[in-house]
């Protein structure tokens, strides 16, 4: 297996991971730790689960209303200019 690779299966890894123990964990501090009431959980839950819900929809607009071609494009050209900036960068 690759180096790069390997770092992007273990980047997932440590996502996934740290985001299951977030999201048992937290509603479990509400309603056990800090004994409120299944309202209270609902709230705070969702007060947890807002933030993605607002981004998906900011980036899902625009990604329906491209085409394949042009978000491609798109990306190729964000990803290109990053490793540009990268290279020219002083050792």
């Amino acid at each position: 297996m690759e180096s790069q690779f390997r770092w992007y299966l273990t980047a997932n890894a440590a996502w996934f991971a740290s985001f299951g123990v977030q999201m048992t964990l937290f509603p479990w501090l509400v309603a056990v730790a800090l004994r409120e009431p299944a309202s209270r959980v609902g709230i705070a839950w969702t007060a947890m689960m807002a933030p993605a819900i607002v981004f998906m929809l900011l980036g899902g607009v625009p990604a329906a209303a491209m085409t394949i071609v042009l978000a491609f494009l798109v990306v190729r050209s964000g990803l290109w200019r990053h490793a540009t900036a990268a290279s020219r960068r002083p050792a």
